[in-house]
C-alpha cells in the first residue's frame, strides 16, 4: 500500500502555524487590500491545507483538512464575506465518528442540497487501516455535521481520498475520488460514480475508473480530482507528482460523461 504521501505536511504545516499564532497572539488574518483580486501570500496567519469553498448567499465557507494543533481539529471551517477577511477557523464536525482515527480527516467537500449540507471527507478507518471516504450531514453549512459512516473504503486499492462530487445539467450527482494505489502493483486511479438523488448513497453498477499515472511528468500520484462542464463537454481537473517536489502540476483531461471516458489534453500540466 502506498505511504501517505502528504500526512506529513498535513500533520506538521497546520501545528506549525496554531503554534506561531499562538506565540504571536494573532486570532485575525494580516492586514489585506480590501478588494479581492491576485494577491502575493497568504490571506490567514494560520495553515488551511486542502481547502474547499462554497458559496451559500454572500458568505464563502472553506472547509479543511484537520488541524492537530493544541487539540485536534476534525474539519477546520471559516467564513468570508470578500474573500479577504476570514474568521478564525472552528470545528465543522466536532465529533468523530467512531470507525475513524482522530487527526486522519483529509479532503472535506460539502454539497448544498435541498436546504441542508452533505459533507464529504476522508478518514483513517480503525479496523482496517485503509483510508474510507465519509459522509457526514447538517442543516447548516457550518455544521455541526453528524457522520454518517464510510461510503467507500476501496481497501484493496490502496483506499479511497480526496471525494468531489458534481452536479451534471440534468440534476444529477456523481462522486469523484482517488485510490491510493499498491506500490510495484497497482497506480493510482480516479473513479466516478452516480450518487442517489439526496447524495448520501452510491448508485449500484455505475463505478468506472476515470484516469491512472500514465504520464511521465505525473510519476506515481494523481489526485485531488475536480469537474466542470464547459462548450459542450465535461473537463476534469486533477493534481499529480509529488507535492514536495517541483514537478507537482494541474493537468486536465476532457470527459464524454461525468463517468468517462476521459482523454488527457494536449499541454499540461501547469506547474
Amino acid at each position: 500500500m502506498m505511504l501517505g504521501r502528504r500526512g506529513l505536511f498535513r500533520r506538521i504545516v497546520p501545528a506549525l502555524a496554531v503554534a506561531g499564532a499562538l506565540a504571536l497572539g494573532a486570532c485575525s488574518p494580516p492586514p489585506a487590500p480590501s478588494v479581492p483580486g491576485p494577491q502575493i501570500g497568504p490571506r490567514t496567519s494560520w495553515g488551511f491545507p486542502d481547502p474547499f469553498v462554497l458559496k451559500v448567499g454572500g458568505t464563502w465557507h472553506a472547509y479543511a483538512t484537520n488541524w492537530n494543533g493544541w487539540g485536534v481539529t476534525n474539519v477546520p471551517y471559516m467564513t468570508s464575506d470578500d474573500l479577504v477577511n476570514w474568521t478564525f477557523p472552528a470545528d465543522a464536525m466536532p465529533d468523530l465518528g467512531a470507525w475513524a482515527v482522530p487527526g486522519e480527516t483529509w479532503a472535506p467537500s460539502v454539497l448544498e442540497h435541498g436546504g441542508s449540507y452533505v459533507l464529504y471527507y476522508s478518514a483513517m478507518a480503525q479496523s482496517t487501516g485503509a483510508r474510507c471516504v465519509a459522509t457526514a450531514t447538517a442543516a447548516d453549512p457550518g455544521g455541526p455535521f453528524v457522520d454518517r459512516g464510510p461510503l467507500i473504503c476501496h481497501r484493496s486499492h490502496g483506499g479511497a481520498i480526496d471525494p468531489n462530487v458534481f452536479r451534471d445539467l440534468d440534476g444529477r450527482l456523481y462522486l469523484h475520488w482517488k485510490t491510493e494505489g499498491v506500490v510495484f502493483w497497482e497506480p493510482t486511479k480516479i473513479y466516478a460514480q452516480q450518487l442517489t438523488g439526496n447524495g448520501l448513497n452510491l448508485v449500484s453498477g455505475t463505478r468506472r475508473m476515470i484516469l491512472e499515472t500514465w504520464s511521465p511528468w505525473e510519476g506515481n500520484v494523481i489526485e485531488n480530482p475536480a469537474m466542470t462542464w464547459h462548450a459542450g463537454w465535461y473537463w476534469l481537473f486533477y493534481s499529480a507528482n509529488e507535492w514536495n517536489s517541483t514537478y507537482y502540476g494541474v493537468g486536465v483531461a476532457r470527459c464524454s460523461s461525468p463517468h468517462g471516458p476521459c482523454s488527457r489534453v494536449w499541454g499540461t500540466p501547469t506547474p
